[in-house]
């Protein structure tokens, strides 16, 4: 049995950003679960997208994902006018978990 060195990640989007989120994955050929969730944690309608991920391209989705958001968040700013670093808004979070195994049966 070979073994893969796998990241679990969780990115939990905005729901206003999930389609676009959803696209820049399915281009870069990723894999995801969506889940829909909503809670405390964001205060707002989210999405979880969770997928595997080898531990090799792990910072390159990361690179992709903030070149994706910071572009999304400068038009959305802009729109709307904020300046303040601290009105900033939060299009993505995510949580890169590393796995001890990975088995697909």
């Amino acid at each position: 049995m070979d073994v893969v060195k796998v990241n679990l990640l969780m990115i939990i989007v905005n729901d206003e950003f999930q389609e676009e989120m959803l696209e820049l994955l399915g281009e870069n050929d990723y894999m995801a679960t969506m889940v829909a969730s909503t809670g405390e944690f964001l205060q707002y309608g989210n999405t979880t997208f969770i997928l595997g991920v080898d531990d090799e391209e792990t910072d390159k989705l990361v690179q992709l994902i903030d070149k994706k958001t910071s572009k999304n968040r400068n038009q959305y700013e802009d729109s709307i006018g904020v300046k303040d670093i601290h009105n900033r808004k939060n299009i993505a979070t995510i949580f890169i978990m590393k796995s001890e195994q990975f088995i697909k049966t």
